[in-house]
């Protein structure tokens, strides 16, 4: 007798995809399409047999959160895979062990899918349900999916707390004794519990000021990192952990070793001066207080470039939108480079480095590597060290009167630093933001919180400088960086033009080229060959923008002519195999078959 034939239910909003998927699985299991939510939940109502179910997570309306969620109370068996082209390096070591939901990275490898489904239908003893799934696993796929969500837990004691998500950013986070970072790391302490999931009107999101300056991504990796190294502790103490108690699961050594090595995680640790305020002693000099000074987070430290997945670390930055400093030494010298919302804005140098240049830094054999997470206001004032307005240098502490000079500094709203020169050279900065004191740091190896009680301590002369405004810094960063990816792309997009053409002919693609992108400066054209008409940083950017607005156009009249499915399908291979420069550009609606 034949074995039966696993069932499988693939839901994407792009057909290509779902018929992709289904075709290259059918020579192992029947396999169901949905290109929507609704259509999806009327398939698994009507057919009980499904096994696996394998869902993009992103799709207009409800999406492939909804759906888990939904199969979380009602097939709570189900084994689910869930696809994303907005994963995340840093998430991964989390997502290794999870049994009840496995997540792929867009574009897809159809034979690693393959292996995934294998391993899931063929797992003897599979027990885990989606009912297992802990709110480590629900936040993760609430970022996946850029929900703006309000989730309320409570625990088994009745104890509650609340965690307000956009997506990656942290509106708030909130238990009944604390608030920001330890509300979390308290909230995800809790044994047992439920969750509830809320929608969150743009009303209730709080203002930029008020949001965490941290991302979803290092919470999570730092709670794992904490709950790991209090199990290989107890380990070593030779003491029973929880786990050992109640499931007699065994902990495998190797792995936890790794993950404290930071090998599969960016995030290493924090430096916080949380309560230097209260340290203050009223005979000292100082002048200055911080009600809530600014933590710098480690992204990696010390790590030997042969160490770095360069490529993964750079799409984090850029991809989670990092502000930051980075720091890459070797024995020619130290080289830093400040980045803002993702774009590398201007280095030590004096310049706003291109992305070319800026990972040709990194990729040096011998440098050793720190990334420093400021968020964007501590980000700002480090710009006056780099490129800043001196106001005075070399002042001598016994010049001015240091209430004074505050009270200067919070009546003009500035933004910059104060450097503290020390009798022993050291120097120590204060950093504000808008006239409010962000935090008082050593920063010359490493960022390290300096106690406000001894920052007059045997100082000699104080330099005060204001940063620049930082948007003009940042136009330039974004046209370069744009400029940059769109040549690169140009060539790209000819060949696409070429595949085109073999199919339909080279007159009425040259044809349709001319009548959309002819006439503009930007542009000269070569047959069916797009050029860029020069060579400045502001042409490309402004070439891009042409494209953007003239490219619908062109692929319309195309699949006029060759057909929708023919194009989409051409399309569909173009995004997965160059997604990384589309996703750069912000092309992804251009060459969506939903735009069309």
């Amino acid at each position: 007798m034949a074995q039966k034939r696993p069932k499988i239910l693939v839901v994407d909003d792009e057909e290509s995809m779902v018929f992709s998927i289904r075709d290259y699985l059918s020579s192992y299991a029947d396999c169901l399409g949905a290109t929507s939510y609704e259509e999806a939940i009327s398939i698994l109502e009507g057919d009980k047999g499904i096994s696996v179910v394998i869902s993009d997570i992103r799709m207009p309306d409800k999406d492939g959160f909804d759906l888990l969620m939904w199969l979380r109370n009602n097939r709570p068996q189900m084994k689910v895979v869930m696809i994303t082209a907005y994963g995340s390096p840093s998430v991964r070591a989390l997502a290794k062990q999870k049994g009840a939901v496995m997540y792929l990275e867009k574009p897809l490898d159809l034979e690693q899918l393959m292996q995934v489904v294998r391993k899931l239908l063929e797992r003897k003893g599979f027990s885990v349900s989606l009912k297992d799934m802990e709110l480590a696993d629900v936040l993760q796929f609430l970022s996946f999916a850029n929900k703006a969500v309000r989730v309320q837990v409570f625990n088994a004691l009745g104890e509650g707390g609340e965690i307000g998500l956009d997506g990656e950013e942290i509106l708030w986070i909130r238990s009944a004794t604390h608030e920001g970072e330890e509300a979390f790391y308290e909230i995800m302490s809790w044994e047992g519990g439920s969750f509830e999931v809320y929608s969150l009107a743009k009303e209730q999101k709080p203002s930029e000021e008020e949001k965490l300056p941290f991302p979803l991504s290092f919470l999570l990796l730092e709670e794992a990192r904490r709950r790991d190294e209090a199990v290989f502790s107890m380990r070593e103490k030779g003491e029973a952990t929880p786990s050992d108690q109640e499931e007699g699961v065994g902990i495998d050594i190797a792995e936890l070793a790794e993950w404290r090595g930071g090998v599969d995680g960016f995030v290493e640790s924090a430096l916080t001066n949380k309560g230097l305020a209260d340290a203050v002693k009223k005979e000292t000099k100082a002048a200055f207080s911080v009600e809530q000074p600014v933590e710098v987070q480690l992204l990696i430290r010390d790590l030997k470039r042969a160490s770095l997945d360069l490529d993964a670390f750079l799409a984090e930055l850029q991809g989670k939108k990092y502000s930051g400093e980075l720091r890459s030494t070797t024995p020619e010298g130290h080289y830093r480079i400040l980045f803002y919302q993702g774009l590398p804005l201007v280095s030590s140098s004096r310049t706003t480095p291109p992305m070319r240049e800026f990972r040709e830094i990194m990729d040096v054999p011998d440098a050793t590597l720190n990334f420093y997470l400021l968020g964007d206001e501590l980000t700002h004032a480090l710009l006056s060290v780099l490129q800043g307005e001196k106001v005075w240098q070399g002042l001598a502490v016994n010049m001015f009167h240091l209430d004074k000079m505050q009270d200067k500094l919070m009546e003009e709203s500035s933004t910059g630093h104060l450097c503290i020169h020390k009798e022993n050279g050291d120097r120590h900065y204060c950093f504000f933001f808008q006239g409010i004191p962000l935090g008082f740091y050593d920063i010359e190896k490493h960022w390290i919180p300096v106690d406000i009680a001894t920052m007059w301590e045997d100082a000699r002369q104080v330099d005060y400088y204001l940063s620049g405004k930082i948007e003009s810094f940042l136009s330039t960063a974004v046209t370069m960086r744009s400029s940059e990816g769109f040549r690169e792309f140009i060539s790209l997009w000819n060949d696409l033009t070429e595949g085109i053409a073999k199919k339909m002919g080279r007159k009425p693609v040259g044809k349709s080229l001319e009548k959309n992108f002819g006439g503009l400066d930007v542009y000269t054209l070569e047959g069916i060959r797009l050029h860029l008409a020069g060579e400045n940083n502001q042409g490309a950017y402004n070439a891009l923008e042409d494209f953007r607005e003239r490219v619908p156009g062109f692929l319309k009249e195309m699949e006029i002519i060759v057909g929708r499915h023919w194009l989409n399908d051409h399309l569909q291979e173009f995004r997965e195999k160059h997604g990384d420069i589309i996703d750069r550009l912000s092309l992804i609606e251009v060459f969506s078959t939903q735009g069309r």
